[in-house]
Parts: structure tokens; C-alpha cells; sequence
């Protein structure tokens, strides 16, 4: 799952705790895509949580590893109206 926004960074906590509980049974793997703005470049991470959920992680990983890991679903979900760099050049 691939979490996109401006400011976003400060919503994890709450937000990955909450896609955990909704998805139970399953393995799900998190990143998280900041686009590109005037006071800051973009970026991707792979996202983790310690054992309590309260506290979140984020590796800075490129985005031709993102694009490898999760295949033509990146692309799928790319937003038309984003014209930040990133999608594979952050």
C-alpha cells in the first residue's frame, strides 16, 4: 500500500495502526510517497512500526526500487493531476 501526500508524514501514526486493524489476516507492506514541492523534494520510503504501532519508520528507498517491488500497481494508481516528480525519479 502506497500512502501520498504533502504533510502526511506527521498522519502515520494514526493512519498505519488503523490500515493494520482493517486488514488483520492479511501481510500488507507500506510506503509512503511525498511529492515534490517548492520547500521540499520529493521522496519514497518502505514504512514500519514498532511492536506497538505508536512509533514509525521511514526508509528513504528510490523509486525504480518502489516500481520493482510493486509492478505495474505503482503506475496503475498514479495520480493524473500530480505533476511533482517522483513515479519512479525521486
Amino acid at each position: 500500500m502506497v500512502i501520498s501526500g504533502y504533510g502526511a508524514e506527521s498522519d502515520l501514526e494514526t493512519v498505519l495502526p488503523l490500515l493494520r486493524g482493517e486488514y488483520p489476516d492479511d501481510t500488507v507492506d507500506f510506503f509512503f510517497h511525498r511529492p515534490m514541492d517548492w520547500a521540499a523534494p520529493a521522496y519514497y520510503a518502505e514504512l514500519t512500526s514498532d511492536d506497538d504501532g505508536g512509533t514509525v519508520t521511514l526508509t528513504h528507498i528510490a523509486g525504480d526500487t518502489l516500481a520493482a517491488r510493486l509492478g505495474p500497481a505503482l503506475y496503475a494508481t498514479e495520480d493524473p493531476d500530480d505533476h511533482a516528480t517522483g513515479w519512479g525519479g525521486a
